[in-house]
């Protein structure tokens, strides 16, 4: 199942560098509404082109997802797609790039090291309790995990997405996308 018609004003094209990259998320068994409603929020500010939302992760469809997307939900393009390991594979194939933000000992701080990439990339995050699928994790050309000063080990899943969203996408820009008017 696709969905299209992005909101055409919050995707300005010359926004971007004219690289060919693209940056999408995937979402792999999130359980909350209320984060994938987060995330696809942060999706549209963030220049993400796509959500492939995976395994039970709740789709656009979800009466409570519209609560935290405030109408994201509607202009923003994703698929459902209820294996992600099949997913995962079939990105690859085409020759896209998959990283995984993940808690994993095996990961990159995100914020010490980020190449450009030309291309497709894919942002996978996991379920809030147990992360990306092992399965899935296997898959990934590379995993990042954010830096946390407290004890907790990580932020919630959609506040961590749209950090990593944000500054995966950053050298991608050629110049600040549209700004909201915050005049009074």
């Amino acid at each position: 199942m696709l969905q299209k018609g992005r909101w055409e004003s919050s995707n300005s094209v010359e926004a971007y560098k004219n690289d060919g990259s693209r940056l999408s998320v995937i979402l792999d068994n999130l359980r909350s509404a209320y984060n994938v409603g987060s995330i696809l929020r942060s999706s549209d500010g963030a220049g993400v082109q796509h959500a492939y939302l995976c395994g039970i992760t709740p789709t656009p469809l979800h009466p409570r997802l519209s609560k935290t997307a405030l109408s994201a939900e509607i202009h923003t393009s994703w698929s459902q797609h209820l294996n992600c390991v099949e997913l995962v594979r079939d990105l690859r194939n085409r020759g896209e790039l998959v990283v995984g933000l993940e808690t994993s000992p095996s990961a990159i701080n995100l914020l010490d090291s980020i190449e450009p990439w030309e291309g497709s990339l894919n942002l996978i995050v996991g379920n809030e309790v147990y992360g990306i699928d092992p399965a899935v994790m296997e898959l990934c050309d590379r995993l990042y995990y954010l830096p946390m000063v407290g004890i907790k080990k990580s932020l919630n899943v959609s506040v961590s997405f749209g950090i990593a969203a944000y500054f995966l996408n950053q050298h991608h820009f050629q110049k600040l996308p549209v700004q909201s008017d915050t005049s009074f």
